[in-house]
């Protein structure tokens, strides 16, 4: 009878021990698993309000008729958040097969040096059709810009059989974040005359980075010429700086990238100056094209 309750003693123990042992086990099992779930609901709660700090009402156009003329008509349809796109609907009234381009277009007086196929649709003579134009959000970011307050297009219509076209008016779409604000690069001015004026924003080794701006009153495209660095002329053509478009009392930002070997070749270990200027063409009219003075940057 002893040896039995000893047993049973015994075997309390343990139990009572294991027991123990069990819960102090769970509470660290609990522990370690509570720690961990927060934080993962930390980092959750933190994108979540990173996400919610960062996710923006969305953008809308209003519908609308934007262009009727030359037997084009034109109407502002939606705004496609999720591809960062303006929906447009066209019908053509006339007897010619047209193709309609985005010929230049500007997001809050900034403008994009777009490719004009961003924007290619073809209408048949008498019919309609729908297209839209996606907006450069990389554009944007390297511009500072969050919202999209307005958008100016000009459109350019191509009679796809006889090969001859017309532009449209600069047509302005105003979002709902409109607020009649653009934006201005401002820098060190370079070159101010009859309307055109030239900021230096930035720039090292080779890439220098200039505003332009136009107060003319009309519609312009324009070529960079006459690039001299330290008083060598570069000779080599850039594309991306030819038939720049720009609208009145708006910017285009240009970027002069140097070649390394221009610079190899000339010696140029360090830019002193920037020399060029302007070969200016108002409203699409080549019998008025100008040349502008020299617009001259000196680094220290």
């Amino acid at each position: 009878m002893k040896n039995k309750k000893s047993n049973l003693l015994i075997f309390a123990i343990v139990v009572v021990a294991t027991a123990m042992l069990a819960m102090a086990c769970s509470g660290v099992s609990e522990e370690g698993g509570s720690n961990k779930q927060s934080k993962g609901s930390g980092t959750t709660t933190t994108e979540s309000t990173t996400d919610q700090a960062e996710k923006k009402s969305p953008t809308t156009v209003t519908k609308a008729n934007i262009y009727n003329k030359k037997n084009l008509v034109i109407d502002v349809d939606k705004f496609d958040d999720a591809n960062t796109a303006i929906w447009f609907h066209f019908e053509n009234k006339s007897n010619a097969n047209w193709t309609i381009y985005a010929s230049a277009y500007s997001i809050n007086g900034i403008m994009t040096n777009n490719n004009m196929f961003d924007l290619d649709c073809e209408v048949a003579k008498a019919k309609k059709a729908n297209a839209k134009l996606e907006l450069d959000t990389d554009f944007m970011q390297d511009m500072g810009m969050k919202e999209i307050e307005f958008v100016d297009i000009k459109f350019q219509v191509v009679d796809s059989d006889q090969y001859n076209s017309f532009y449209t008016d600069v047509i302005r779409i105003k979002t709902n974040k409109f607020q009649g604000k653009k934006v201005v690069k401002k820098g060190s001015e370079i070159y101010n005359k009859k309307g055109i004026k030239i900021d230096y924003l930035q720039g090292e080794g080779d890439k220098y980075q200039f505003a332009v701006t136009n107060t003319t009153g009309k519609y312009m495209v324009f070529d960079v010429k006459n690039i001299t660095v330290n008083d060598f002329t570069s000779s080599e053509t850039d594309f991306d700086l030819i038939s720049i478009p720009l609208f009145d009392k708006q910017q285009n930002i240009v970027t002069l990238d140097l070649s390394q070997g221009f610079l190899t070749d000339n010696n140029i270990d360090k830019v002193q100056t920037i020399e060029f200027t302007l070969d200016v063409t108002p409203n699409d009219d080549f019998m008025k094209a100008y040349k502008t003075g020299v617009a001259k940057l000196t680094l220290k």
